[in-house]
């Protein structure tokens, strides 16, 4: 039937017609009473029987002058019949003042928007004015160039690019979308959101095949004017290649992305997208830069690290770095080495970076603090270190509730008895909270998966807890444009499915979240820290992570290295530059 087939299309059902409004016509004491048999007197009693949208209207031009302009068939669009009474419908502002200081609200918020906009345009460096002149232009004009590429070292401002260029489109009556291949990017820029919510990709996006889209989502996609997609490198080849073709069955043309603008922005020297158990030329093979349509993007460098602009010589060591230029002492071969400047080098990490202990007051000042790890393993020892030394808050400790799934969700009990809850208590895969969940009062935590990226509650975020009860955490969040939001989490059952390295599907029953003082180098990618510390025991095993993990520093004086005298130690040299 039609009705099926407007479901089956994802088709909006509500909202597609006006609303409409029955007004009663009637004589004087002429309208219809309804009630049950034998009580007629009892109902002519009741006064609120008698009333009809007609009388009410009647009462409502003796209380109300304002109403006396409109006629009775006008009256809907002006008032709501409630509890038998018109009642004046609300505007979206809470004042309780005249009419008059709404419109003064609007005009003083579209001043305050073009003040904020013309400060970030001022602002922009020649390169960034560079980008940004030519993204405009090609947003207007429909012959221009419509594919780029902003590549800019950690810290070199491309997020405040994002910020000047999309208030621009806005103000000239376009739309724009940002999305990002994590969903702590997203956090970091409003109104971001995930690739995979975007376009309904899956979370593996080494194999993506053509995504259904909603009918909603395909209005939503065509009618964006201007695509940003932050942290392009992250993600393989294949999806940006994927997200062609979906521009162009939306637009119904064969022009690249349906001839609409696309930015991309991120740095080839950062982490790259991870596949597990693959070479290194397979990695380089899967980047974008790889895809058959990079070579339709026009690339804009951004050479000048904003981040450490007080820094010049720290600057320029990092980009040495992320180039590969750097002078290497003498190391066997393919190996590639850093000799570490001994101002950087620390012997206990985790003084220099948290010191000897803190209480609850020194939260805030340690939220922007942070160590970095190339291994989960690490980061787990180096975050129950750091919560031992905060002193004098309430703790506790929350235990999961492990079971076998078997492929449709449901429970298996031959499973439980060849694989024990003893065993699936000792196993940690990644993303699921581990076994036993220490917490304080005050310490940080991250969550491990996407609640809601339009409440900053995503893979990354992290929080601080305010306050925590056996089934249900108070966190405030510290990072991004939600700083300061304060959400409830409760426990969340977790599973395996996603897991290939797993011969078994098993369920965690535990709140998504796990404690960060320390976190991945991967982790970490775009995100900026007063104080980082590097806790290196082993090498960096992936492209880019030393680099990413020392580029989150802003000064010279805010970066220590601590690396452990073990048998792998060989490609990290410490001594004076």
């Amino acid at each position: 039937s039609q009705e099926a087939a407007w479901h089956l299309q994802d088709f909006p059902i509500q909202g597609q017609s006006h609303s409409v409004v029955i007004l009663s016509i009637h004589l004087k004491d002429g309208q219809s009473i309804f009630f049950k048999e034998n009580q007629a007197e009892t109902a002519l009693r009741r006064e609120s029987a008698a009333c009809t949208t007609l009388t009410a209207y009647f009462d409502l031009n003796v209380s109300d002058l304002g109403a006396h302009q409109y006629l009775y068939q006008d009256i809907p669009n002006h008032y709501v019949f409630k509890n038998k009474k018109w009642v004046k419908r609300l505007a979206l502002s809470h004042h309780k003042e005249k009419a008059i200081d709404i419109s003064d609200r609007e005009d003083n918020l579209v001043n305050y928007t073009i003040d904020r906009n013309n400060l970030l345009w001022n602002d922009l460096n020649s390169d960034q004015l560079l980008a940004v002149d030519a993204i405009l232009k090609s947003v207007v004009d429909l012959n221009s160039q419509k594919c780029f590429y902003i590549d800019g070292p950690g810290g070199s401002g491309k997020t405040f690019l994002y910020r000047a260029l999309i208030q621009k489109v806005n103000l000239i009556g376009k739309k724009s979308l940002i999305i990002a291949r994590a969903g702590i990017a997203a956090t970091l820029l409003p109104g971001s959101i995930t690739c995979h919510s975007a376009f309904s990709l899956p979370l593996d996006l080494t194999s993506v095949k053509f995504p259904r889209l909603t009918q909603t989502k395909k209005e939503f996609l065509k009618s964006i004017d201007l695509r940003i997609w932050d942290e392009a490198p992250m993600a393989p080849g294949t999806a940006l290649e994927i997200i062609d073709l979906i521009f162009q069955d939306l637009m119904g043309i064969k022009t690249p992305f349906g001839g609409k603008v696309v930015v991309l922005g991120g740095d080839f020297r950062q982490v790259l997208t991870v596949i597990k158990k693959e070479s290194r030329c397979a990695i380089i093979a899967s980047t974008i830069k790889k895809s058959s349509v990079w070579p339709l993007f026009l690339t804009f460098k951004l050479k000048r690290n904003m981040r450490a602009i007080t820094d010049p010589d720290f600057s320029k060591w990092l980009l040495d770095i992320g180039d590969g230029t750097i002078p290497s002492p003498p190391t066997p071969k393919n190996q590639f080495s850093v000799e570490v400047p001994i101002s950087f080098i620390s012997n206990d990490i985790l003084t220099d970076i948290f010191g000897n202990s803190f209480t609850y007051a020194d939260v805030e000042n340690f939220s922007k603090h942070s160590i970095l790890c190339p291994r989960n393993e690490d980061v787990r020892l180096i975050n129950e270190r750091v919560l031992i030394n905060l002193k004098n808050v309430e703790q506790m400790s929350f235990y999961v509730i492990d079971s076998v799934k078997n492929d449709d969700g449901a429970e298996d009990h031959d499973l439980q008895v060849n694989i024990p809850v003893e065993f699936l208590n000792i196993l940690n895969p990644s993303g699921l909270p581990q076994y036993k969940l220490n917490l304080k009062i005050g310490c940080i935590v991250v969550l491990l998966i996407n609640l809601s990226v339009n409440k900053g509650l995503c893979n990354g975020t992290r929080m601080i807890v305010r306050a925590f009860r056996p089934n249900v955490l108070q966190l405030e969040i510290i990072i991004g444009s939600f700083s300061g939001t304060v959400h409830f989490i409760p426990r969340i059952s977790l599973d395996t499915s996603n897991d290939p390295a797993l011969p078994f599907n098993f369920v965690r029953h535990q709140f998504p979240v796990c404690l960060k003082y320390a976190m991945t180098i991967n982790k970490s990618q775009g995100q900026t820290f007063d104080k980082v510390g590097l806790y290196l025991p082993e090498p960096c095993f992936s492209y880019g992570q030393f680099y990413t993990g020392c580029s989150r520093a802003t000064k010279s004086n805010c970066l220590k290295i601590q690396v452990q005298d073990t048998t792998r130690r060989g490609k990290w040299i410490t001594g004076k530059l």
